[in-house]
């Protein structure tokens, strides 16, 4: 994944870790903020998340000049 880019960088489907250094977040307040509370839309498939590059982008559409 690139650091800097346009949304079409960034694979169709993302995993926690991606999600995180997209955002510049840890994983952990990913799971546990963002995914685990339904913030942000993803499915878990076994034990791992998955999160569309779509669902991440629609979240960060809704969060325009608030906080994560």
């Amino acid at each position: 994944m690139k650091e800097e880019g346009s949304k079409h960088d960034l694979p169709a489907v993302l995993t926690v870790a991606e999600v995180a250094a997209y955002l510049r977040l840890d994983p952990r307040t990913v799971e546990n903020n963002l995914l685990r509370p339904g913030v942000l839309r993803a499915s878990k498939i076994g034990a791992r998340w998955r999160i569309t590059r779509e669902a991440m982008m629609e979240y960060l559409q809704s969060t325009k000049g608030g906080s994560v």
